[in-house]
């Protein structure tokens, strides 16, 4: 089974299902949480200019540590601290530890959505320095701060390069991903960066959607044709495909598409007796293409000793039985015949 290796913003992509999103909190905070963050934000306010100790209360108030009161707040409240959060960023330096607080309250800000956290993203997209423009858009793509307001400032940085591919397309996605879905299929369509296939893949993939990845097949062909010693480490072309996406993909697709989905997982060595019923019934379509498709790949896995073939034979032997296309009978019927142990034809079995 191939091992699979995913760089660090690969794994960005692998996550993004796990990513914050906001939910409007209608209910009401017990007061001891609603005291815990007031508690919080007066010693942030106390020790702004205490750089380590600041640092040590905004840890509590990221929005990803699991120990962060704000993951129950409402949104009066949320609003509530960032407008004084937005105070402290303003009022301290940039110059080493209070350089990370800054940031932190940039990520802290992503849980919500209020016009003041807009103002606040908007500024620093438009005039920050470079390292809080990618928080920035690193927080909208996990975060819950989206809005056309949001898309169109990211799209007006990218026009002047101020920021790279990479960013902008998972922001776009976390601003509006409905509008973003066209722009990253044309990305996919038309990138010839092995890398860039892959993450952008990957973020189609984040969608949920087996009908909006034709294009990751479509473009499949082109970079694996590119030779292993050209591509970037660990960016083989089928980890375009989130595995989970891939085996949806593979339900609901028939014919040429399936082929060349069945390829990818081939090609992904993550096959195993777990995903055979994910065939069962496709060796049983109406399409002819798919039933041999899925012929072919089963006599691989079979080959490859990705599953024992005591488990592949019998789907055979059951397709064979009911298959009306005289040529892919006589297939099967030769397909059984390679794979049967000889000591079985032997006992004609």
């Amino acid at each position: 089974m191939k091992k699979i290796a995913l760089s660090g913003f690969l794994a960005v992509f692998v996550l993004a299902g796990l990513a914050y999103a906001q939910k409007d909190n209608t209910k009401t905070i017990s007061p001891e949480i609603k005291a815990e963050i007031e508690g919080l934000l007066s010693k942030a306010e106390s020790k702004i200019k205490d750089p380590l100790k600041l640092n040590e209360i905004l840890q509590r108030l990221d929005s990803n540590t699991y120990l962060n009161p704000l993951y129950v707040a409402d949104s009066e409240t949320k609003r509530s601290v960032m407008q004084r959060l937005i105070k402290i960023y303003n009022s301290i330096d940039a110059v080493s530890t209070n350089g990370v607080n800054k940031m932190r309250i940039v990520e802290i800000a992503s849980i919500d959505n209020s016009p003041e956290v807009h103002a606040f993203y908007l500024s620093i997209l438009e005039n920050g320095p470079e390292i809080s423009r990618k928080y920035v858009l690193r927080s909208v793509f996990f975060g819950a701060v989206n809005g056309d307001d949001i898309y169109n400032k990211i799209k007006d940085i990218q026009a002047r390069g101020l920021a790279k591919n990479d960013e902008v397309l998972p922001a776009l996605k976390g601003a509006n991903p409905q509008r973003a879905l066209k722009e990253i299929q044309q990305f996919v369509r038309t990138t010839n960066n092995p890398e860039e296939y892959v993450w952008s893949g990957m973020l189609l993939c984040g969608y949920k959607d087996a009908d909006i990845l034709d294009v990751i097949i479509e473009r499949y062909d082109y970079f694996k044709s590119i030779p292993k010693v050209e591509r970037p480490n660990h960016y083989d072309p089928s980890f375009s495909f989130d595995i989970d996406m891939l085996k949806k993909y593979i339900e609901v697709k028939e014919g040429v598409k399936l082929k060349k989905a069945l390829e990818i997982f081939d090609d992904s060595g993550v096959f195993g007796d777990r995903k055979l019923p994910l065939l069962k019934s496709k060796i049983e379509s109406k399409d002819a293409i798919s039933r041999e498709a899925v012929i072919d790949f089963l006599e691989h896995q079979m080959r490859n000793g990705s599953v024992a073939k005591e488990k592949i034979l019998p789907i055979l032997k059951d397709a064979q039985s009911q298959e009306t296309n005289h040529a892919l009978k006589l297939k099967l019927g030769k397909v059984i015949e390679r794979n049967e142990k000889p000591a079985a034809r032997r006992a004609g079995k």
